[in-house]
């Protein structure tokens, strides 16, 4: 019964999107790593800033996540968390809340070290990052070419993100009322 078990695991992390290229010997030993947990709609996963030690990847459900200008952003099925703060050690980047019911797999800190020891879960999470930064940089280019009130097209300074008159959704930049009166005089 037992070996029954563990390949229904093993199934199941193969239908999950960022394992699908992983073979079946490395689903194995990356199912040996990861603990499932369920988690209620509207709980915070992490926030912000916070000392997050965890590695977490989506099963089922949906997730919003927001942090440092950006979001919200969905997350669903396949998609991952978490990773950031463990790969260089710093706080975590953005801020994640249950949208609907969850079920994640989850590794600690020593757990995700070993995932990466594994040749196609750290092709996996390498290539999720990627997909973040192109995303992010989609993001900071658009603020970058908006159009300010009065029609001219501008270069944004980052300046106007920290003081919050720019904020970002998706990829592209939206100017807050401070921004609009701030831009209307500098035309």
């Amino acid at each position: 019964m037992r070996r029954g078990r563990a390949k229904a695991r093993i199934e199941r992390l193969a239908g999950v999107t960022l394992f699908a290229r992983c073979s079946a010997a490395e689903l194995a030993r990356a199912d040996d790593l990861l603990f499932e947990v369920p988690v209620e709609v509207g709980r915070t996963l992490v926030q912000e800033g916070d000392d997050w030690a965890a590695f977490a990847v989506i099963v089922d459900g949906e997730a919003v996540s927001s942090g440092q200008g950006f979001g919200p952003v969905t997350l669903g099925p396949g998609a991952c968390f978490g990773e950031t703060a463990l790969f260089d050690g710093g706080t975590e980047p953005a801020t994640v809340v249950a949208a609907t019911p969850m079920t994640l797999l989850v590794a600690g800190r020593w757990e995700f070290r070993e995932l990466m020891k594994i040749p196609g879960v750290a092709l996996a999470v390498l290539l999720s990052l990627v997909a973040q930064l192109r995303s992010a940089r989609a993001g900071v280019d658009a603020m970058r070419t908006a159009t300010r009130p009065g029609g001219r097209l501008d270069e944004l300074v980052l300046d106007d993100v920290a003081a919050g008159r720019v904020r970002v959704e998706g990829v592209a930049a939206v100017l807050t009322p401070a921004t609009a009166s701030a831009s209307a005089g500098a035309v």
